[in-house]
C-alpha cells in the first residue's frame, strides 16, 4: 500500500521538524527535544519556534508559525493546553502532522471535550493529522526520534501505538533491556485524531514491522478498528494489551484518557475472531512481542524445562500447567544419553531437567551444552533455559559466561525443531546484573530469545505462540478457539 506509506512518511520519517515550546532561557520538553534531535544526528531540518528568541540550541528561532520558511512534516507542540488550538491554527496549509503533548481535553470532562472538538475542527480546516492530545511522542530509532534518553536509537522490527506515556515507557525500556528492538513507536494518548484502526493500517503495510503491539484503552471506530485488525492480523502477529476490561478499570481509563472502554467479552470475541493476541499484563504484553519478535509461532505446545534450582523449576512447572503448556517426560533414550555424561549427583532427568549448580558449571559450562543437544533431539516444541546466576555466584564469571554462549550456540538456531526461550535470572545485586546484561547481549545478537525471569509471563508467551500458529494453521472463516 505506497499510498498509505507515503501518507505516514512526514510522521515517522520526517524532513523537517518545528518545536513549539523550547526556551533559550531554561530546559524546557522542547528544549530537550531540540537537544536530542541534535545529539542523535536527526539528519532533517529543526525549526525552534518562540515569540522572542533569535536562537535556540544554537539554531536560528522563528516568532511563529507564519515566519517558517518551508511546510513543516511534524510540529512537536509543547505549549500550555490554553495555547494549543492558537498553534495549530497558526499552522494551517503549513504542516502535516502535529504532536500534541499537553494534557486538559477530553479527559478532564464536559469542558475538556469542547476543547477536543475544537482543536479537531481547526486540525482538519488546516489540513492537519493530530498525534494526542496528551501524547508523549514517538520513538523511531532509523529516524532519530525520541522521547527518552534511556533508549537506544538500533532499529529493530516490533512497532507499537501505546495509548499511556508511562506504561509505555516501561515496555520499551523493558523490553530493550531483554534484548528487543523497535522499528516505530507511537504513544497517541486521548487519540482525537489518528488512533488504533490507522495505525494498525500502517504497520500491517510497513516493510520495516514484523511485530505489531497496541496498548488501549477505548475503540472508538469499532467496524474501522474490526476491518484494521483484521487486516493486519492476517499478514503479522499482533499483540494487544487491553485496559479497561473492567468496571474498575473502565473508570480508571475515563480520567486517564478520556476514554470509554468497550465491553470485554465484546473484545474478547473480536480477538478471537480476528486471531489477536490478548494480554492483561506488561509482562506478558513484553514477553510476548519479545517472542514474536524472534521465532514464529510453536507448532505445538510441548515444552521441556531446564536450568539450576529445583525450587524455581517446580514453580515454572505450576506456571506451564496454568498456561496450558505440557511438559512431556524425556524417553527412556535421552535420559540414558544423561545418565552416559557421568555428571556430579543431584541432578533430575524428568522434566523439568534441574541441573545444580555443581552440575550446570562443570567444564566451565560445557556440560550444559551438552545437556541442551539432547533435549533438543526430543520432539517437542519449545525449550525453556533458565540460569541463576544468584546461586552461580560461587562458581568463576568465565564459568557463569559460558553458559550464555553455549544456549545461543544451541537454541537460536531458527531450522526445523524445538524452539528457545532462555531465562537468566539476577538478584539485582550491581555485579550480576552487568553480568546479565553481558549474557543477554550474546543471547540477543545470536537470536535468542531472551525473556523475563518472571515465569507466569514466560509460560504464556509460549502458550501464545502455539495458539496463533493454531490459528494460524486453520482454514479461512473458521471461527477461533
Amino acid at each position: 500500500m505506497p499510498d498509505l506509506l507515503e501518507r505516514f512518511a512526514p510522521l515517522f520519517k520526517p524532513r523537517t521538524v518545528a518545536v513549539f515550546g523550547a526556551s533559550a532561557k531554561r530546559m524546557t520538553l522542547g528544549g530537550l527535544q531540540i537537544k536530542m534531535l541534535n545529539e542523535q544526528g536527526f539528519a532533517g531540518r529543526i525549526y525552534p519556534v518562540h515569540p522572542e528568541a533569535d536562537t535556540i540550541g544554537g539554531l536560528k528561532a522563528y516568532p511563529d508559525a507564519s515566519h517558517l520558511p518551508e511546510t513543516i512534516d511534524y510540529a512537536y507542540v509543547a505549549v500550555p493546553s490554553d495555547q494549543v488550538l492558537d498553534v495549530v491554527r497558526g499552522l494551517a496549509g503549513r504542516c502535516r502532522f502535529a504532536q500534541i503533548i499537553a494534557a486538559g481535553f477530553g479527559e478532564t470532562g464536559t469542558d475538556g471535550k469542547a476543547r477536543e472538538a475544537e482543536l479537531l475542527a481547526a486540525a482538519r480546516a488546516g489540513g492537519i493529522r493530530l498525534l494526542g492530545p496528551n501524547s508523549i511522542g514517538l520513538y523511531v530509532p532509523a529516524s532519530k526520534l525520541s522521547y527518552m534518553h534511556t533508549l537506544s536509537y538500533e532499529p529493530g522490527s516490533v512497532s507499537l501505538m501505546i495509548q499511556s506515556g508511562g506504561l509505555g515507557g516501561d515496555v520499551m525500556n523493558s523490553g530493550e533491556v531483554m534484548g528487543m528492538r523497535f522499528s516505530k513507536v507511537a504513544h497517541v494518548g486521548n487519540a482525537l485524531d489518528l488512533g488504533p484502526a490507522e495505525l494498525l493500517s500502517y504497520f500491517a503495510a510497513d516493510p520495516e514491522t514484523a511485530v505489531i503491539g497496541i496498548h488501549m484503552e477505548t475503540v472508538k471506530e469499532g467496524r474501522a478498528f474490526f476491518l484494521a485488525l483484521q487486516q493486519a492480523a492476517a499478514v503479522k502477529p499482533v499483540v494487544i494489551l487491553k485496559g479497561g476490561m473492567t468496571a474498575g478499570g473502565q473508570v480508571a481509563a475515563a480520567s486517564h484518557t478520556g476514554a470509554l472502554a468497550s465491553d470485554a467479552r465484546v473484545f474478547q470475541g473480536l480477538c478471537r475472531q480476528t486471531g489477536t493476541v490478548l494480554v492483561d499484563t506488561p509482562e506478558a504484553f513484553v514477553a510476548t512481542l519479545a517472542a514474536f519478535e524472534r521465532m514464529p509461532s510453536l507448532a505445538g505446545n510441548r515444552t521441556i524445562l531446564v536450568g539450576s534450582g529445583g525450587g524455581i523449576s517446580v514453580l515454572a512447572a505450576d506456571a506451564c500447567h496454568r498456561a496450558g503448556l505440557a511438559l512431556p517426560k524425556l524417553s527412556a533414550a535421552a535420559q540414558q544419553k544423561l545418565v552416559d555424561m557421568g555428571l556430579p549427583a543431584g541432578n533430575s532427568f524428568e522434566n523439568p531437567i534441574d541441573l545444580p549448580n555443581w552440575t550446570i558449571t562443570v567444564r566451565e559450562g560445557e556440560a550444559f551444552g551438552q545437556v541442551l543437544d539432547v533435549l533438543l533431539g526430543e520432539p517437542v516444541d519449545l525449550v525453556i533455559a533458565h540460569i541463576n546466576l544468584t546461586v552461580l555466584q560461587q562458581h568463576p564469571a568465565r564459568a557463569r559466561e559460558r553458559l550464555a554462549e553455549l544456549a545461543a550456540e544451541k537454541l537460536a538456531a531458527m531450522g526445523p525443531g524445538p524452539r528457545g526461550i532462555v531465562v537468566v535470572r539476577s538478584s539485582g545485586h550491581e555485579e550480576l546484573a552487568a553480568q546479565r546484561q553481558r549474557m543477554i547481549e550474546v543471547l540477543r545478537q545470536a537470536g535468542a530469545v531472551v525473556q523475563f525471569d518472571v515465569m507466569e509471563s514466560i509460560a504464556v508467551a509460549g502458550r501464545l505462540l502455539w495458539r496463533h500458529r493454531h490459528r494460524e494453521a486453520r482454514r479461512p472463516g473458521e471461527r477461533g478457539a
